[in-house]
């Protein structure tokens, strides 16, 4: 299940950046590329019709272009489909295993680094667990200018097609979104403590690889833990689009 779940975000991110990219002659640095390789977007309004994976609406041929693979704006030259993108998504699919969550619905629902993101992103779900991946890859203005001054230009160079992601996981009793780096993954190893002492065992445990791994294991854990409640069960109010 572990390694599925790599490959599945691996695959996710790939598609995105191709879809992104692959069109035109212009180099990856250049924004906003539009994209015609999704025929038809599956609209989702509930938990439970995604659970389900059965639809509430379907958009034909929509306007999809973005940013980077962390940032994709879907829209249509219909302004009711516009507003039901704007207003009424949970989530979205491209094709039939990209899904997309809509920054909205997580600034509405959510604290935390949920007011990082825009537009729709990545994200990954069952039953039991969600998480979004995000790269951030803008600075302010009055920061690049700081960071110039510093002479400091690397830290400003992050490249949102080859640097890796990190990941941001929902918390549907806290109603909160938070970055999954060292001090968040042990809290949320405490439930199980084989794995919480395995991982603050490792001399590198504060290396990417390292915590995605241990990630992995923990989202493997909760999908396999019959104690555990599911989304559904723990929904914080308002949080399902009806």
């Amino acid at each position: 299940m572990i390694e599925d779940m790599k490959r599945l975000i691996l695959h996710t991110l790939m598609v995105a950046a191709a879809l992104l990219t692959g069109i035109g002659s212009a180099g990856a640095q250049e924004v906003n590329f539009v994209m015609d390789k999704a025929d038809t977007v599956c609209i989702y309004k509930t938990w439970e019709n995604m659970l389900d994976g059965v639809p509430n609406a379907m958009v034909i041929n929509p306007i999809i272009y973005g940013e980077t693979p962390y940032d994709i704006i879907i829209t249509d030259n219909d302004q009711r489909v516009r507003e039901m993108l704007s207003k009424d998504v949970i989530a979205v699919t491209l094709g039939d295993s990209i899904w997309l969550m809509s920054s909205d619905y997580l600034k509405k629902n959510f604290t935390g680094d949920a007011k990082k993101f825009e537009n729709f992103v990545p994200f990954f779900f069952n039953e039991k667990v969600a998480f979004v991946v995000w790269l951030g890859y803008e600075a302010s203005v009055g920061m690049q200018i700081l960071g110039g001054l510093m002479g400091d230009t690397e830290m400003f160079d992050s490249d949102p097609y080859e640097d890796d992601a990190d990941y941001y996981y929902i918390d549907f009793e806290k109603s909160t979104v938070e970055k999954v780096d060292h001090k968040k993954l042990s809290q949320l190893l405490t439930d199980y403590h084989d794995l919480k002492m395995r991982y603050e065992g490792m001399k590198d445990y504060k290396k990417r690889e390292v915590m995605e791994d241990y990630f992995m294991r923990y989202v493997d854990r909760v999908t396999q833990d019959p104690t555990r409640p599911e989304i559904v069960e723990i929904m914080v109010p308002g949080a399902t689009i009806e």
